[in-house]
């Protein structure tokens, strides 16, 4: 774990609660953090061994190569992402309620080698989140308008995360990322989004 998140009291009492929440979903789309452990000032995080790659990575190659990736293929990685957060969502929390998962990015989604698309569960993801830095654009990006304002997510606002991830995959593009965390909440509060086709004019409208 980043060093910010281990040696914040606060920060390590939210991930053990949230390791303790994730146990309740069982689903093979969502990888758990199974476990913590301490060593000195160390702490690590236990999770099941996948052999795969952030989808934020293979984005960025995409990206880098001046490529797209082939609608068929966003399709199947955004009913991939769906299911998983459809498990994330029926489990409840310890007050009853259907509970979001709150860090949903492409920093936070696995592509594996077995053609399984993974979310990283609550916990993991705000281990991958402290990594890019909470506030970073590339975290903000995809954060609901609400989330922005302290507001507690709701499951809604995982699905604003994911029409973002579905719209950059399909035009290669970022759709919110400014050049600094304050230009990137502006960009997300205005929502000026152009349709994929006016992109990419093969899409259907």
């Amino acid at each position: 774990v980043v060093p910010s998140l281990a040696g914040d009291a606060g920060a390590v009492g939210r991930l053990a609660e949230l390791v303790g929440l994730g146990v309740e979903v069982s689903h093979p789309a969502v990888l758990s953090v199974i476990d913590l452990v301490r060593e000195g000032d160390a702490l690590f995080v236990v999770t099941d061994l996948v052999d795969a790659a952030a989808l934020r990575t293979v984005m960025q190659r995409a990206r880098a190569e001046s490529l797209v990736l082939a609608p068929h293929v966003v399709v199947a990685i955004l009913v991939g992402l769906l299911d998983a957060l459809s498990a994330t969502h029926e489990a409840l929390g310890r007050d009853g309620k259907a509970r979001p998962h709150g860090a949903v990015s492409p920093a936070t989604v696995l592509l594996g080698v077995d053609g399984v698309v993974r979310l990283l569960d609550a916990g993991a993801s705000m281990v991958a989140e402290a990594a890019l830095g909470a506030d970073a654009p590339h975290v903000v990006a995809y954060k609901a308008p609400e989330q922005k304002r302290g507001q507690v997510g709701v499951p809604s606002s995982d699905l604003f995360a994911v029409g973002v991830i579905g719209w950059e995959m399909l035009t290669g593009g970022a759709l919110f990322l400014g050049g600094d965390v304050d230009e990137t909440r502006r960009r997300v509060e205005q929502q000026l989004v152009q349709p994929p086709s006016r992109l990419r004019p093969e899409l259907p409208k």
